[in-house]
């Protein structure tokens, strides 16, 4: 009995040895990525808590907004930005800002402190919106600072250039302090909020 006894113990170490050695490589791999990925979600999680909306997207400082607008113009010739939206990619907030230059759309990914480009790409074929650009006499920078003026601490998640009721407009999607979203319409021609 001692000898089934022992044989059964072994049995069961080497088991757990073959489990181990099994899990091992599969689990240095995930642990390493797992431990990377699970350790900056909770950072990300716990640094964006109060800036995204509740089961919206994420938003920024209009300061942050604004220096991203800025960054995206100067990295494209005759850059004029006519649209931005905070993202959130492999747990980093950037901004993707959409850029009119000479009739073409240039989509540039600029990074969470609104200062580093990351790349930008020519979109095929340019949407309307550049069109809209050339004609707004307020620039996005400025809409955005129109905006925030009405909503004095809330934060940018997204602005657009588009016409409503025969006015072009910069739509400007604020998130308030509560979580909240609201949307302000700037008049591209005399900045006036709407």
């Amino acid at each position: 009995m001692a000898v089934a006894g022992t044989l059964a113990l072994a049995l069961v170490l080497s088991g757990c040895s073959n489990d181990s050695q099994t899990e091992q490589p599969t689990t240095t791999p995930t642990a390493e990525t797992g431990t990377t990925t699970e350790t900056t979600t909770a950072t990300t999680s716990v640094a964006q808590g109060p800036a995204p909306a509740p089961g919206g997207g994420d938003s920024v400082s209009v300061a942050a907004a604004q220096e991203a607008l800025n960054s995206a113009a100067r990295a494209v010739p005759n850059g004029r930005p006519f649209g931005l939206e905070v993202e959130n990619r492999n747990g980093r907030k950037v901004f993707e800002v959409k850029v009119a230059s000479d009739g073409n759309e240039i989509k540039v990914l600029v990074g969470e402190d609104g200062k580093q480009v990351i790349s930008q790409n020519q979109a095929s074929a340019p949407s309307d919106d550049v069109t809209k650009v050339q004609d707004a006499q307020v620039d996005a920078v400025r809409a955005v600072q129109a905006a925030a003026e009405r909503e004095a601490d809330a934060t940018v998640s997204e602005i657009e250039i588009d016409t409503e009721n025969g006015v072009l407009v910069w739509e400007v999607q604020l998130v308030r302090p509560d979580g909240s979203e609201v949307q302000l319409d700037v008049d591209a021609q005399t900045g006036a909020v709407r």
